[in-house]
């Protein structure tokens, strides 16, 4: 397995290194690519949010058969270290084996809030170059071209100018030759006046996570179509070309004491039918004994509610969505993609991404 010891940036070194030596610190395995998109048309895409690659020669011939041929691959999150001051790497991408790069691999990168906050504006133009030059390293290490990368983030008013100069530095170090996009979250859409629009070539909207997780009387924080409708009008005023993302996961919210205690990220209905679980009203269950799910400690008396969005509810956003896509040439992308996801959700997701086409 191809993996990396946690490390990081030392912001005025670590871009000397030789690419042999990122298989023995931090920022290794990086990878990427991305084709530019044909005019005209749709695109099929996936995220890929999991730190292990575990997509195999199935997955990938379901995913080329279903005209799936863009993958969003995360490859590293960026958080602050309060020890070492400064910006680490946290949950980076293992390979088992290369990637494959008959998929056009679009390297994501997410930037943590609280690195926004922590950092300078001297530091953010520093991290942005040492990223893209990491990630070029990457690419000629397992021979792959790219032409597009992608950063995530949920900056604010408070930190767009270290953000936007973080982006700036990523498109001077590509010196111009590759796609810069970047993840544009809904508060972003309505209020650009205040969070600015970023300096890159493309936004990826985040049609989801639009309601109030932690609040207890929260249905479905990921999706409903309520909250979603709130923000469709300033979509078409927004002044960068969108690509589109639609939430397919789920994951369940723990409560103690009726406070949100934890996100327990990626968890299912079959997660909770086991006899440390009872079943409740509507999606709520009960903690029957303690346990413990994905490092988080349950305690019996716990609740969990359950959030949920698949098919039906892609094709529901989509359905409010698409009304305001100004451009018939984007990606449409699904977030996100399983391992051994069955062909049938492949078939379903396509056919809501290219209905009334």
């Amino acid at each position: 397995m191809i993996s990396m010891k946690r490390s990081f940036l030392n912001p005025y070194s670590l871009l000397l290194r030789p690419y042999s030596s990122l298989l023995i610190i931090p920022f290794s395995l990086f990878l990427l690519i991305a084709c530019k998109q044909n005019n005209n048309k749709i695109n099929s895409a996936f995220y890929y949010w999991k730190t292990t690659y575990e997509l195999d020669s199935t997955d990938i011939k379901n995913l080329q058969k279903n005209h799936f041929n863009i993958l969003y691959l995360r490859m590293f999150d960026v958080d602050w270290d309060a020890v070492k001051n400064m910006p680490i790497p946290r949950a980076t991408i293992q390979f088992p084996l290369p990637p494959d790069t008959s998929l056009q691999i679009v390297p994501v990168v997410y930037i943590t809030q609280t690195c926004l906050k922590k950092i300078s504006l001297d530091s953010a133009r520093i991290l942005g170059g040492l990223l893209s030059n990491k990630v070029n390293e990457i690419c000629e290490f397992f021979h792959i071209k790219y032409s597009q990368i992608q950063i995530d983030a949920d900056w604010t008013e408070s930190t767009k100018n270290k953000y936007f100069t973080l982006l700036t530095a990523v498109r001077s170090a590509q010196q111009n030759k590759r796609t810069l996009s970047c993840t544009i979250r809904l508060h972003q859409i309505k209020f650009p006046e205040k969070t600015g629009v970023p300096p890159v070539d493309r936004g990826m909207l985040m049609f989801y996570n639009m309601g109030e997780l932690s609040e207890i009387n929260e249905k479905n924080s990921i999706y409903n179509e309520q909250s979603a409708s709130q923000y469709t009008q300033y979509i078409d005023h927004y002044k960068l070309p969108l690509d589109m993302a639609l939430p397919h996961f789920s994951w369940g919210i723990l409560y103690r004491n009726n406070k949100a205690a934890a996100l327990l990220n990626g968890m299912e209905k079959e997660n909770l039918n086991n006899p440390f679980f009872v079943k409740q009203k509507n999606n709520w269950y009960s903690v029957k004994s303690n346990t413990q799910w994905g490092g988080n400690d349950l305690h019996a008396g716990d609740r969990v509610r359950l959030e949920t969005a698949d098919e039906n509810t892609c094709k529901d956003a989509w359905a409010l969505l698409k009304l305001h896509q100004k451009s018939d040439s984007f990606t449409l992308t699904f977030f996100d993609l399983k391992p051994q996801t069955n062909e049938k959700i492949y078939q379903d997701l396509y056919h809501i991404a290219h209905s009334g086409d």
